[in-house]
């Protein structure tokens, strides 16, 4: 958690990094959501799992987690798309890009 960027050498290798789902939508806290956002950012993940072998913080389910991601695209690469290509031994689907980010008007339209 105290360097993500870390993984970057064993991504670039071929390595898959998986989410869980609980990390990612503050079910376990604020730092391991802010570490699941920062290798979102990096793109250092590849998938989401909703981990859900126990009846506690392990609930089943990804909806949370989708939710918290703000990005519907991204959400299904990595419940979706990204698995079911593992499922298949298929090659992996390209990573949606980020939508733009709109860049705040200083002064609002001109000539308003």
């Amino acid at each position: 958690q105290e360097a993500p960027d870390r993984l970057r050498p064993l991504v670039d290798a071929g390595a898959l990094v998986q989410l869980t789902a609980a990390s990612l939508d503050g079910r376990f806290g604020r730092r391991a959501r802010r570490t699941s956002h920062e290798l979102l950012e990096l793109e250092l993940a590849h998938l989401v799992a909703s981990d859900g072998h126990g009846p506690a913080i392990r609930e089943v389910g990804l909806s949370s987690a989708r939710e918290a991601l703000g990005d519907e695209r991204l959400a299904e690469w990595l419940v979706e798309g990204v698995p079911g290509a593992i499922v298949a031994d298929a090659p992996l689907p390209e990573r949606p890009r980020r939508p733009a980010r709109r860049r705040p008007r200083l002064f609002g339209r001109l000539g308003r």
